[in-house]
């Protein structure tokens, strides 16, 4: 049995899924359960993404 992570990541790879917005296409095929935690992993994402900047920034 696969993770819903490892599933979302899955249907990322699989060429009808276009990479960068798969959330969107990718959520008929997908659980309540798993929507959300794909939104959450998403979320968890962007923050680090935002964290490392304004780290850099500083010390920049």
């Amino acid at each position: 049995m696969t993770t819903p992570i490892e599933k979302l990541k899955q249907l990322a790879e699989s060429e009808h899924v276009a990479k960068d917005c798969y959330f969107g296409y990718s959520i008929g095929k997908l659980t309540s359960d798993e929507a959300v935690m794909l939104y959450m992993h998403r979320k968890t994402k962007e923050h680090k993404g935002v964290r490392n900047r304004l780290l850099r920034e500083k010390r920049a």
